[in-house]
Parts: structure tokens; C-alpha cells; sequence
């Protein structure tokens, strides 16, 4: 059988860290950046899917830095719809229009 990983989800990229960022706190602007470039090598080396997770503040902004959305491919975000229906919104698309 085929034993490759074909998806990853991290949730949450702020709670994650690399050796390879040798500075930076859980959650700065440097281990968010090093774990979103491992994680795209991963993506581009293996052809696995990322899904990376970051997490909004109460008052709707990214918690953390906004590195990772200069860096990834898309951006999306899951908002709180009419009647309970999450929408996901695409606020950036590398590949085409959102």
C-alpha cells in the first residue's frame, strides 16, 4: 500500500516551534516564520497538503504575527454566519481568484 502522508493539519501554527528558528518565543514573528518554511518544504518536497490553523483574537485580528499569510499559498477565514453556519471567506489565492 501507499504509506505517504498526503495531509497535515497544524493547529495552531502560534503554538508550534523549530529548532531550526533558534530564536524567537512560541508565537513570534521568528518561530512562526520558521515553522510555516518547514512546513512548505514539507508541502513542496513531499506534494503532502498543509493545512495550517491560526487563531484570531476576540476582536478579529490574527493572533500572532502576520507572517504566515505572506508566505502561504491561500488564505482563508471560518466566520460565524446567520443561523450558526460557519462561511469560510478566501481572503487571498495565489492560484486564481477567491
Amino acid at each position: 500500500g501507499d504509506d505517504k502522508v498526503k495531509l497535515v493539519i497544524l493547529d495552531s501554527v502560534q503554538t508550534m516551534t523549530t529548532r531550526e528558528a533558534t530564536a524567537g518565543v512560541m508565537g513570534g514573528v521568528t518561530q512562526v516564520r520558521g515553522v510555516t518554511s518547514l512546513m512548505m518544504r514539507l508541502a513542496k518536497g513531499t506534494g503532502t497538503a498543509v493545512i495550517m490553523v491560526g487563531h484570531v483574537t476576540k476582536s478579529g485580528t490574527v493572533a500572532g504575527p502576520r507572517t504566515v499569510e505572506h508566505m502561504v499559498d491561500t488564505v482563508m477565514f471560518l466566520e460565524n454566519g446567520e443561523g450558526g453556519v460557519r462561511v469560510a471567506r478566501v481572503e487571498k489565492n495565489r492560484f486564481g481568484n477567491s
